[in-house]
Protein backbone atom coordinates (compact mmCIF):
# COMPACT_ATOMS: atom_id res chain seq x y z
CA UNK A 1 0.00 0.00 0.00
CA UNK A 2 1.34 3.40 -0.94
CA UNK A 3 0.49 6.55 0.95
CA UNK A 4 0.03 9.59 -1.30
CA UNK A 5 0.51 12.15 1.46
CA UNK A 6 2.91 12.45 4.35
CA UNK A 7 2.36 14.65 7.37
CA UNK A 8 5.43 15.95 9.13
CA UNK A 9 5.30 17.46 12.57
CA UNK A 10 8.35 19.22 13.88
CA UNK A 11 9.42 22.05 16.09
CA UNK A 12 10.16 24.88 13.69
CA UNK A 13 12.99 26.30 15.78
CA UNK A 14 14.98 23.07 15.59
CA UNK A 15 14.12 21.92 12.08
CA UNK A 16 16.80 21.95 9.41
CA UNK A 17 14.12 21.15 6.83
CA UNK A 18 12.29 24.32 5.97
CA UNK A 19 10.73 25.46 2.71
CA UNK A 20 12.56 24.20 -0.36
CA UNK A 21 15.11 22.44 1.81
CA UNK A 22 12.56 19.70 2.39
CA UNK A 23 13.00 18.19 -1.10
CA UNK A 24 16.76 18.47 -0.80
CA UNK A 25 16.63 16.61 2.52
CA UNK A 26 14.52 13.84 0.95
CA UNK A 27 17.17 13.43 -1.76
CA UNK A 28 19.94 13.19 0.88
CA UNK A 29 17.89 10.54 2.71
CA UNK A 30 17.46 8.53 -0.49
CA UNK A 31 21.19 8.67 -1.26
CA UNK A 32 22.47 7.67 2.17
CA UNK A 33 19.68 5.18 2.91
CA UNK A 34 18.47 6.55 6.24
CA UNK A 35 16.82 9.58 7.81
CA UNK A 36 17.59 11.40 11.02
CA UNK A 37 15.52 13.48 13.40
CA UNK A 38 17.73 15.65 15.57
CA UNK A 39 15.24 17.03 18.11
CA UNK A 40 12.88 18.11 15.31
CA UNK A 41 9.91 16.19 16.62
CA UNK A 42 10.77 15.95 20.30
CA UNK A 43 13.30 18.13 22.15
CA UNK A 44 16.15 16.08 23.59
CA UNK A 45 15.55 13.07 21.33
CA UNK A 46 17.66 11.90 18.36
CA UNK A 47 16.25 9.31 15.95
CA UNK A 48 17.41 7.39 12.90
CA UNK A 49 15.18 5.43 10.53
CA UNK A 50 15.58 3.28 7.42
CA UNK A 51 13.24 1.51 5.03
CA UNK A 52 12.66 -2.20 4.51
CA UNK A 53 11.96 -3.09 0.86
CA UNK A 54 10.26 -6.02 -0.81
CA UNK A 55 11.22 -7.97 -3.94
CA UNK A 56 9.98 -5.16 -6.19
CA UNK A 57 11.90 -2.45 -4.35
CA UNK A 58 8.80 -0.98 -2.75
CA UNK A 59 9.08 0.22 0.83
CA UNK A 60 6.97 -2.11 2.97
CA UNK A 61 8.12 -1.12 6.45
CA UNK A 62 10.59 1.03 8.33
CA UNK A 63 12.64 0.67 11.46
CA UNK A 64 13.28 3.65 13.69
CA UNK A 65 15.65 3.92 16.64
CA UNK A 66 15.23 6.73 19.17
CA UNK A 67 17.67 7.79 21.86
CA UNK A 68 18.27 10.61 24.29
CA UNK A 69 20.54 13.09 22.56
CA UNK A 70 22.40 13.88 25.78
CA UNK A 71 23.43 10.24 26.18
CA UNK A 72 24.69 9.46 22.69
CA UNK A 73 28.00 10.47 21.10
CA UNK A 74 28.67 11.01 17.41
CA UNK A 75 30.55 7.69 17.43
CA UNK A 76 27.52 5.99 18.97
CA UNK A 77 25.29 7.47 16.27
CA UNK A 78 27.59 6.13 13.54
CA UNK A 79 27.48 2.66 15.09
CA UNK A 80 23.68 2.73 15.38
CA UNK A 81 23.37 3.81 11.73
CA UNK A 82 25.65 0.95 10.69
CA UNK A 83 23.62 -1.58 12.69
CA UNK A 84 20.31 -0.19 11.43
CA UNK A 85 21.39 -0.33 7.78
CA UNK A 86 22.68 -3.87 8.26
CA UNK A 87 19.36 -4.90 9.84
CA UNK A 88 17.12 -3.36 7.17
CA UNK A 89 19.40 -4.82 4.52
CA UNK A 90 19.01 -8.31 5.94
CA UNK A 91 15.24 -7.92 6.31
CA UNK A 92 14.92 -6.55 2.78
CA UNK A 93 16.94 -9.45 1.43
CA UNK A 94 14.61 -11.89 3.21
CA UNK A 95 11.71 -10.12 1.50
CA UNK A 96 13.39 -10.71 -1.89
CA UNK A 97 14.97 -7.29 -2.41
CA UNK A 98 18.17 -7.47 -4.40
CA UNK A 99 17.88 -11.23 -4.94
CA UNK A 100 18.47 -12.28 -8.52
CA UNK A 101 15.73 -14.54 -9.85
CA UNK A 102 16.76 -17.24 -12.33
Amino acid sequence: MRFPFFFFFFTEELSRIQGRGFLQELERVRKRGYATDDQENEPGVFCIAAAVRDHSGEVIAAISVSMLKARVTDEDKEEYVKLLLQTVGELSERMGYGVMLR
